[in-house]
């Protein structure tokens, strides 16, 4: 498809010799490796990286990358970075796309927010049943037939470098019925080299397609260049070739903009961003214009290719910059933001080459199964939006001047709906709560902040603000002493606080994690270096470290109060809510919430020799733990390693570092029980997607099931409308960490694990 100027050594060109063809494939190769036997450059490097010549590392890593060998890549560049030899950007690109493809994150792998990714829509994704054995690609429709660029052609004359025959335009016609090409279209559309992807006017008085010099350049290589046919009077003129190519670059990936007249494509031309860029030259129906690039918005030095809009006019294309999922990625370019597509269309492949049948269906191009050389067409298709969803605040401010209070607490649960978390106030006083349709259960709510009362209301009465529903809570200074008392006598909730990446992992899993008092006591243990690093006021850390001694107080204070319920018969439901700061990867803070949470249910079940321990056996007590990790930090809290003052030491950190205790008793006033859901005896689920479509979530059951998955299922959570379907249930996290790496190498790439 295109070729990269990226210099390998000198010794690959020995080893290799200097004869080269251009590719037509999605895989963005260099010019170097262009038209290479890569086994043979493999064993020759191995041989010589053997015979001492460390240097070479790098070069080994980038051929196997560049072959598909993503396991044998992933260990050369870790050893060739070990050696600092991965040095330019491409290499840490590289590295870093091999990196993600298994689950590993790469030193290079720092996002700067280049792209949106924020962008999520249900979508089904299936195969093509027109595709091939071998590639094919760049599906382009046009009315009722589909176009794609395929090395199908047994017949043809074989390409050396893929062992596949060369490129070639097909059509379709219906579901998978290939077609003869259409009679409209001129005779010598396909020749012997590589032809492909292809653009047609929508009058049919223009087609521009993409294919590959005849003979090398100065330097050995054959470049793509673009070719197009005008008809005039009926009658195909004779081909011309665009005015603007040239054999020292590539010219390709033609799409055809019928309401502007203006072609779109991708090239290296000289004096571009980087690698590959996009360009367009209008057509005035005679001649082209000259091309322009379409700016650094768009073009980064990395590459951007296969052009194509949606049906409203947005730009689509596909980039293998460094912040991508890996490989080619889909992104949309709209009102001045780059937006990477959701799940299933990225994946840490290669995904490209877009085109619509109308807004809610079209094709995509991907290798995400087939490998190197291997890519496939998919058809895509978007269900009708879910109902919309509002974002549900909550305002804190001080009842006698209606000031808003930052670093208020709202910690809200609805028992009957599963919703519970807690979230602290900015300083507007705002604290975001949960997105949800806008019909939304009771809640309750227990709203605190040191020096003010605490508020305790039951309430669904949230106001349309704008685009947000909201509700304002007024707290009252306090002017007497506080008096701590016992929990209310039917529920309550309150917050436990934990230092930096405590407690650590335990040997023996997660029954052996830390007890809480432990952390409590070393937390209490760095106040000094709290002191002397944080960022806050020294009152805000005083008014701090208040609350994490209270929350111990209040702990302690409950595990009494729950022994005494427990005697008297009562049920009693505890709903452990864990979060923590955004420093590190989500992964390890997610797993970091599931220790935290297992440390406060360490304490209460090994207090006073594990006196509770037998109600949880008779089920008179039962827990729910909910593993938040960094998913809930509001924006502006630091995740810089190198800021640890902030990141760490300042209170706003500090306070994401908590554990929620929400409690409630499974009876009325008379007695009698409520009515509680069953608890299901498996706890922990891998899922591999997400739909609000039930339809949509049965046929990925189905397709889950067809993969000898060992008991799959769907997962509805009533209260957010969603249907989760999951691979498998386990009663231990250990052994649903232990089965996610194959699921996401075999099934799903983005899988995850939730707990109930």
């Amino acid at each position: 498809m295109k070729s990269i100027c990226q210099k390998f050594s000198f010794f690959l060109f020995l080893v290799l010799g200097l004869t080269l063809l251009s590719s037509g494939q999605t895989t963005l190769l260099p010019e170097e490796l262009i038209g290479k036997d890569l086994s043979r450059a493999q064993k020759s490097l191995r041989e010589a990286i053997e015979a001492g010549q460390d240097s070479l590392v790098i070069d080994l890593a980038e051929v196997y990358f560049y072959d598909g060998k993503y396991e044998e890549a992933l260990k050369e560049y870790q050893r060739a970075d070990i050696l600092g030899l991965v040095t330019t950007p491409e290499q840490k690109r590289n590295y870093t796309h091999v990196a993600r493809m298994q689950n590993v994150i790469s030193p290079y792998d720092i996002p700067t927010g280049y792209f949106n990714k924020s962008w999520a829509f249900e979508a089904e994704l299936e195969a093509f049943c027109g595709n091939s054995a071998n590639e094919d690609f760049a599906p382009f429709k046009w009315k009722n037939l589909l176009f794609i660029t395929s090395s199908r052609n047994e017949s043809r004359r074989i390409y050396e470098f893929t062992s596949k025959p060369f490129l070639d335009v097909f059509a379709f016609s219906g579901d998978c019925d290939l077609e003869v090409l259409p009679s409209f279209l001129p005779r010598n559309l396909n020749t012997r080299w590589h032809d492909g992807p292809i653009a047609i006017a929508a009058d049919t008085s223009l087609i521009v397609i993409t294919r590959n010099y005849d003979k090398p350049n100065e330097n050995g290589f054959h470049n793509l260049y673009m070719e197009y046919f005008v008809r005039e009077n009926g009658n195909w003129q004779k081909a011309k070739k665009f005015p603007f190519a040239n054999a020292d670059f590539s010219v390709q990936h033609p799409f055809f903009h019928d309401a502007e007249n203006t072609l779109y494509f991708a090239s290296n031309f000289r004096g571009g961003h980087g690698g590959f860029d996009l360009y367009k030259s209008k057509w005035n129906g005679n001649e082209w214009e000259n091309p322009v690039n379409l700016g650094p918005e768009i073009n980064s030095r990395y590459d951007e290719v296969f052009p194509s809009f949606t049906p409203k006019g947005e730009l689509i294309f596909s980039t293998n910059h460094i912040e991508t999922q890996g490989g080619l990625d889909l992104v949309l370019f709209s009102d001045g933001m780059r937006t990477l597509f959701p799940a299933p269309f990225n994946t840490p492949y290669d995904d490209f080459s877009i085109t619509y049948e109308n807004e809610r269906s079209g094709y995509i191009a991907s290798n995400r199964t087939g490998g190197t050389f291997g890519d496939n067409v998919y058809a895509f298709s978007i269900p009708e939006p879910a109902p919309v969803e509002y974002f549900f605040l909550a305002k804190v401010v001080e009842k006698e001047t209606k000031e808003p209070l930052e670093g208020a607490l709202v910690a809200f649960s609805s028992f009957d709906s599963g919703i519970s978390g807690s979230m602290i106030t900015d300083e507007n006083g705002l604290a975001n709560l949960f997105q949800s349709v806008a019909a939304v259960p009771e809640f309750q709510f227990e709203v605190s902040k040191t020096g003010f009362q605490t508020l305790e209301i039951t309430t669904n009465q949230f106001d349309l603000s704008g685009p947000n529903y909201a509700i304002t809570f007024e707290l009252e200074k306090i002017t007497e002493p506080v008096i701590v008392e016992a929990p209310t006598p039917s529920s309550g909730t309150f917050v436990l606080y934990f230092e930096n990446d405590l407690p650590a992992t335990a040997s023996g899993g997660l029954t052996k994690t830390a007890r809480y008092d432990l952390t409590h006591e070393n937390f209490l243990k760095a106040r000094t270096t709290y002191v002397r690093e944080t960022v806050s006021t020294q009152s805000e850390l005083q008014d701090f470290f208040y609350e994490v001694e209270q929350g111990m107080l209040e702990l302690e204070a409950f595990a009494g109060f729950l022994l005494d319920e427990l005697r008297k018969g009562e049920e009693v439901l505890i709903d452990l809510a864990a979060y923590a700061s955004p420093l590190a990867t989500s992964q390890y803070n997610a797993r970091l919430s599931e220790r935290r949470n297992a440390s406060v249910k360490n304490f209460l079940l090994g207090w006073e020799n594990g006196v509770l321990e037998a109600y949880l056996t008779s089920g008179n007590l039962r827990f729910v733990d909910k593993a938040y990790g960094d998913s809930q930090a509001p924006a502006g809290i630091s995740d810089s390693p190198s800021n640890r003052r902030e990141s760490v030491y300042s209170v706003r950190a500090a306070r994401e570092r908590r554990v929620v205790l929400f409690w409630k008793k499974i009876t009325d006033n008379t007695g009698a029980k409520l009515e509680v859901e069953s608890m299901n005896p498996f706890e922990f689920f891998i899922v591999v997607g997400s739909f609000k479509n039930k339809n949509l979530a049965e046929k990925n059951l189905n397709m889950v099931s067809r993969q000898q998955a060992a008991n799959p299922g769907i997962l509805e959570i009533h209260e957010r409308g969603l249907f989760r379907v999951y691979f498998n249930a386990y009663k231990q996290l250990e052994m649903a960490q232990k089965d996610l790496s194959a699921v996401q190498q075999t099934i799903a790439p983005d899988a995850w694990i939730v707990s109930l």
